[in-house]
């Protein structure tokens, strides 16, 4: 039992300081825990020369206590009248408790403190692991997920750090009541404590069952809550292909398995409470027939008898309360299994960050020979080689799936690549630190999102400095926003709904392309800007953007309108990109059907 406990305690002690409880905390509680277990017991000491002192109305006894002994010694004449003893050991006793319930409700009020401390460490140290992530992670785990798991984790602790105070308090005691124990009678104490081996047989048997049942059950809340997450984001799509029954009864089974689970669990901690009983029971029947055996009836004063009666019924459940400190940490393993998981660097696909600050001033671009791979696929990017000056505009075509927004994510540091491969200003791009980098580059990505909140929120979101009604109406104009605003009757204080919800598709995608104009920074990069846009509004809204000065530009697309303008047309096919074309070859090319023209490659 002790080297399991000691594990036990030590793995629980890690969870706590990596969550930040303070260092304090051990030796402020132990001693609080201490003083309480001390008080305690000597609140039952003092209990019996009252009962006894109550019954016959001789308070005799109350001289041989510590501090009421004293104070009849040295205040002799106030304490000459039994009435007179009888009140200062019941003063006396509620000191004592007084003194006790203080320092319980202090300890209790440390607890929250830390609980508290803990929380708010815990989740801000969850969320900027998250955020050092690569998109790579997020591509492999739903975000639903790591919400869930974030504020299960944070569940956990504060459960974590109420039952290691707990068991320390109920160590404290243990420890002292088997003391007493043992100064009462050696031989008592040993009969009365034969029986905890058997018991803790069945008790380690049970932490082992809890532990195994543990992961399945943070498994099936993981699985009941990603299904409810699912089900309430496709529910639109759910009713439009009457497949809503369908959906729910995928919900309830998730919830079946979850709550079967935590029903198995509960049965076993509902064990251990009449193992406890029956030990104690068995405890002070045993101390019982020992003391029959051993002692005459004058060998053993009736007070001690009763103390040590007392303590046989305390000390047992206390030797369990440790044990639940282990069924609780091994309830939770799986939660702190997920912890480890997250606090662990493996298969986090992070992207190394330099320490160059990049000021902005933009000059050129250049891929040599880029190749890319996402994890566990082939290669997307096979030798992919361009180049870019400082206002040049240049598009990018290719079927679904040819790799274009993968090289808009390699320019924005989304995922990690090999060095010598992508150069700003003839520096390689893993060398700036990617928070300086990204200050200077506005992307617009396909799968666009938009924030909770207005449309104002929206377009100013990402900006350093509030914006001005001049600007936010140039804003509006590049952006062909300018109608649809003035049509609102809340205007830019629109809400847009989560997400967006309450824009149309080309609403959507205008507001993201005024969000990255607002930002004024030196490259602009578009993925598919304008595939939910009509051609006329299409055209207007290219037009505006092939106008800004100074403005260098990365547009892909499927449409070839949208491509007037820029000064050259890279065709990815195959993992590589074609020679370069001006965009009337490329139309023309289109135009005469000449795909061998499109997709020469290099």
């Amino acid at each position: 039992m002790s080297l399991g406990l000691f594990t036990e305690i030590s793995k629980a002690w890690r969870y706590l300081m990596l969550a930040g409880v303070s260092r304090a905390f051990l030796p402020l509680s132990a001693i609080i825990s201490a003083v309480v277990a001390i008080a305690n017991l000597y609140t039952v000491m003092l209990l019996f020369p009252l009962v006894e002192g109550v019954l016959s109305w001789n308070f005799a006894n109350v001289s041989r206590l510590y501090v009421p002994g004293w104070a009849i010694s040295t205040f002799p004449e106030a304490f000459e009248t039994q009435s007179a003893r009888f009140m200062g050991l019941v003063a006396w006793l509620y000191i004592v408790t007084i003194v006790k319930a203080l320092l319980s409700y202090y300890g209790r009020l440390i607890i929250r403190s830390q609980s508290t401390q803990a929380s708010l460490h815990l989740r801000g140290r969850l969320l900027d692991r998250f955020l050092s992530f690569g998109k790579a992670f997020f591509d492999e785990n739903p975000v639903s997920k790591l919400a869930t798991q974030t504020l299960r984790c944070t569940n956990w602790i504060e459960r974590l750090l109420n039952s290691f105070y707990g068991m320390m308090s109920d160590a404290f005691k243990l420890a002292l009541y088997f003391l007493a124990m043992v100064w009462l009678s050696l031989p008592l104490t040993l009969s009365a404590l034969l029986v905890l081996p058997a018991l803790q047989i069945l008790s380690t048997l049970l932490v082992r069952r809890i532990r195994g049942l543990s992961a399945s059950h943070n498994r099936a809340i993981t699985r009941c809550s990603q299904s409810l997450h699912e089900i309430l984001a496709i529910q639109h799509v759910a009713r439009f292909c009457n497949r809503v029954t369908r959906e729910k009864s995928k919900f309830a089974d998730a919830c079946r398995e979850e709550l079967d689970l935590s029903g198995r669990m509960q049965r076993l901690h509902g064990i251990l409470d009449p193992v406890v009983d029956i030990g104690a029971t068995t405890g002070q029947l045993s101390m019982a027939a020992a003391f029959a055996t051993l002692y005459s009836p004058t060998s053993l004063t009736a007070d001690k008898a009763i103390l040590f009666y007392f303590l046989i019924s305390k000390i047992v459940p206390l030797l369990y309360s440790l044990d639940r400190f282990r069924m609780s940490v091994s309830a939770d393993l799986g939660i702190s299994h997920d912890f480890d998981l997250l606090m662990s660097d493996n298969e986090k696909h992070r992207v190394a960050d330099g320490c160059l600050q990049f000021n902005g001033n933009f000059a050129s671009l250049y891929m040599k020979s880029l190749r890319f791979g996402y994890p566990n696929k082939p290669e997307i990017a096979r030798g992919v080689s361009l180049s870019l000056n400082k206002g040049e505009k240049i598009a990018l075509v290719g079927a679904t799936g040819a790799g274009k927004s993968t090289l808009f994510y390699l320019l924005i540091r989304a995922y990690e690549i090999n060095p010598g491969q992508i150069f700003v200003n003839d520096i390689d791009i893993r060398s700036f630190n990617i928070d300086s980098l990204l200050r200077y580059i506005a992307f617009v990505e396909q799968d666009l999102i938009l924030i909770p909140g207005s449309l104002r929120d929206n377009i100013s979101y990402g900006c350093d400095q509030s914006l001005s009604q001049e600007e936010l109406d140039s804003i509006l104009e590049i952006s062909c926003l300018s109608n649809f605003v003035k049509g609102l009757p809340q205007g830019l204080d629109t809400e847009v709904g989560e997400w967006g919800v309450k824009l149309s598709g080309g609403e959507r995608q205008r507001v993201a392309v005024a969000r990255a104009v607002a930002r004024k920074a030196p490259v602009l990069l578009l993925d598919e800007p304008t595939s939910a846009l009509d051609p006329h509004t299409e055209q207007r809204l290219m037009g505006n953007l092939m106008r800004l000065p100074d403005i260098t530009m990365i547009v892909s697309s499927h449409r070839p309108s949208t491509l007037r303008g820029v000064d050259r047309v890279y065709v990815m096919k195959d993992g590589v990109l074609s020679q370069p074309l001006s965009s009337a070859e490329y139309q023309a090319a289109l135009s005469n059907g000449d795909e061998q023209r499109t997709t020469n490659q290099r």
